[in-house]
């Protein structure tokens, strides 16, 4: 009996030798699969409909009926309460969502990397750190200026900061260009120099901050209260020498740094509305990409270009005439070795002018002057040769050849003292700069910058140069909090 009451699980699925024996025993036994399997099919469903009202089903999901039974019957039902929908009404409307914006680094768009974001400091050791080297930086004082620079191009344990100090030169650009403070710019393009400099970090995720902020200092309207007298051109000179550096160590084939960069040269460049000085920029980033880049991106537009110099030099505008000095300046420095290379003599000052415009006689000029010194450096040496007396004669000092051409032999000297030698003169040698920072000569030892950009001699209890925006509004994240 118990073996009786046990309960048997069977499949809830006709089989198709079920439907065989089926049809065989009503005397068909010449059923195909096709046929076979349709029944199966609709035999189930058939089979599941009378079954399913007398025994209910069994399911492992989640089942959302419900059981009532009354007047002897049993019924399930689906649970389905009343609205109303005056409560929908009167009740109080969800604020609306703000429209999906999306922001992609520029790194991000060639490969699949995450931005890191400044997030709080994990120690107060480097809270401390950060306080003190962001001072410092942008500090009156030299000497530790100079400290802090060295520090960020030799420390080994900044990467963690690193968000922080991208950040920092970012937002400080933004702030001190729409101030034209040209002091503050060039402290905190050396930082960028620092932290380039450093062997142990790895800025590539950084880039999509530090690139714009050295690009706004290349080629922005005006940098300085003064542009007709502020030498701005050096820190646009100092940043294409970083963009190139930046170029040189992290271009490659998925991010195209240099690619990208060289477009925005020429985008500023063919604006033929924009300022010289915004000319003056794309033409020192563009020359400092190498001579390749000149040959095939500035030299077409010299004609352009010293269309653009002879306006401005008739014009009335001292800001415009002195960019139009200082661009002519630039482009007789990279262009005349360019077309050295390119062009072959004869130079002819008709054709340099028609193909140039007004500079060309000016470029004529230099390439000549440099196909000149080329030529005489190339000259043999004439040598003069004794005769064999005289080459025997004793007391007489035998003629020497040099071993480069161009040198004069060296002068025997006899002693005139047995045992004694004269001695030789004293070369100086060249010192190294002991200025910190990688532009020393913008801001030499022992002199300090005004708010104006003009270079003073620092006098006893001489106030320091006062920070034109607070910390809070270069990093406005407080210390240990995050930025989302």
């Amino acid at each position: 009996m118990e073996d009786d009451d046990e309960k048997v699980e069977v499949e809830g699925q006709l089989t198709a030798e079920t439907i065989k024996l089926i049809s065989e025993s009503m005397g068909i036994s010449n059923l195909n699969d096709e046929v076979i399997n349709l029944l199966v099919d609709d035999g189930t469903y058939r089979l599941k409909q009378l079954a399913q009202p007398l025994y209910g089903f069994s399911s492992k999901d989640f089942i959302p009926f419900r059981f009532a039974s009354g007047g002897g019957r049993e019924i399930y039902y689906y649970k389905d309460p009343e609205i109303d929908l005056n409560e929908i009404v009167t009740s109080q409307l969800p604020r609306i969502p703000v429209d999906i914006t999306l922001k992609v680094p520029m790194q991000a768009q060639a490969k699949d990397v995450k931005p890191v974001l400044p997030t709080g400091f994990p120690t107060s050791e480097q809270q401390l750190y950060y306080k003190e080297i962001t001072e410092a930086c942008v500090g009156s004082c030299e000497s530790r200026r100079a400290e802090a620079l060295q520090s960020l191009s030799t420390d080994p344990g900044l990467y963690q900061m690193l968000p922080r100090f991208s950040t920092f030169v970012s937002e400080g650009v933004r702030v001190n260009v729409a101030q034209n403070n040209l002091v503050l710019l060039i402290y905190l393009m050396r930082l960028v120099k620092s932290l380039l400099d450093n062997p142990t970090l790895y800025l590539e995720r950084y880039l999509h901050e530090l690139i714009p902020a050295v690009m706004t200092c290349i080629v922005s309207k005006q940098l300085s209260p003064k542009p007709d007298t502020d030498n701005h051109w050096a820190l646009r000179d100092f940043g294409s020498r970083l963009i190139a550096q930046i170029c040189r160590s992290f271009n490659s084939t998925t991010n195209n740094v240099q690619t990208r960069v060289t477009k925005t040269y020429c985008k500023a460049l063919h604006q033929e509305k924009a300022s010289l000085s915004t000319h003056y920029g794309a033409i020192t980033g563009l020359s400092e990409l190498g001579q390749e880049v000149v040959k095939v991106l500035i030299l077409p537009r010299l004609k352009i270009e010293s269309a653009l110099m002879k306006q401005a030099q008739e014009g009335v505008d001292p800001v415009e005439k002195n960019a139009a000095e200082n661009l002519k300046t630039l482009l007789l420095k990279h262009c005349p070795g360019v077309l050295l290379r390119t062009r072959h003599p004869p130079d002819s000052p008709e054709q340099y002018e028609k193909d140039f415009g007004a500079i060309g006689q000016v470029l004529c000029t230099k390439v000549a002057q440099m196909r000149q010194t080329i030529s005489t450096m190339k000259k043999p040496a004439t040598l003069k040769v004794g005769t064999v007396s005289s080459v025997l004669t004793p007391g007489v000092a035998s003629p020497t050849t040099p071993t480069t051409p161009g040198i004069s032999p060296v002068k025997v000297v006899t002693p005139t003292t047995p045992g004694t030698f004269a001695a030789p003169p004293k070369i100086s040698t060249p010192t190294t700069p002991t200025t910190g920072g990688p532009i020393a000569g913008l801001l030499p030892t022992g002199q300090v910058v005004s708010n104006t950009g003009q270079l003073r001699r620092p006098s006893t209890g001489a106030p320091s140069i006062p920070l034109p925006i607070a910390m809070s509004q270069i990093n406005p994240t407080p210390p240990g909090g995050s930025n989302t």
